[in-house]
């Protein structure tokens, strides 16, 4: 009896840690299936950089849908920072690896910044979709990832990408494509 007194009382630790260690990792969302048959699998959406001088936001989530494989890149900023920009189809997203090297991605669809208000803050937010090709998987794999530019219609927003962002990365890569082989 004494035992089961031990683990309920320790039972909030658990619980708190066990949801600490899981919010911390990125998952693999449900699978998905459309009428067509072609399935696809994404990770969870996971902050990758920030930037100080205009308090952006980048989160980055991976997709891969019949192996093809996708960067879907959000970035978020204070709405009072900027009043509008836009990322146009075939912008471009340039990922700098600490060997000097770049990889050049490019924006799949033309995107809005939405104004998006809630809880006292207000913010601006778009999306970018980029087709990653397997030699740009291995490039960003083999080397850390140290900046991420994002060209939109009115300048470019850059992004210093620390360690944690850069393992962030590609653990969510490395999700991706070890899912449909």
């Amino acid at each position: 009896m004494t035992s089961r007194l031990k683990y309920i009382k320790n039972l909030p630790v658990i619980c708190f840690l066990t949801v600490s260690i899981s919010a911390c990792s990125p998952r693999l969302e449900r699978p998905v299936t459309d009428q067509s048959g072609y399935s696809s699998v994404s990770t969870t959406l996971e902050k990758i950089a920030y930037n100080p001088l205009y308090d952006g936001v980048l989160k980055a989530r991976a997709i891969n849908a019949n192996n093809f494989y996708f960067l879907y890149l959000h970035f978020e900023l204070p709405a009072e920072k900027i009043r509008y920009f836009r990322f146009d189809n075939g912008s471009n997203v340039l990922i700098k690896l600490s060997d000097n090297s770049t990889v050049i991605l490019f924006n799949d669809n033309r995107m809005r910044a939405r104004r998006k208000e809630g809880l006292g803050i207000s913010t601006r937010s778009a999306d970018v979709d980029c087709v990653l090709s397997d030699q740009d998987l291995l490039r960003i794999n083999s080397s850390a990832v140290t900046a991420i530019s994002l060209q939109a219609n009115n300048g470019d927003f850059d992004f210093d990408v620390d360690t944690k962002g850069d393992q962030m990365l590609k653990k969510l890569i490395e999700l991706i494509s070890t899912t449909g082989k």
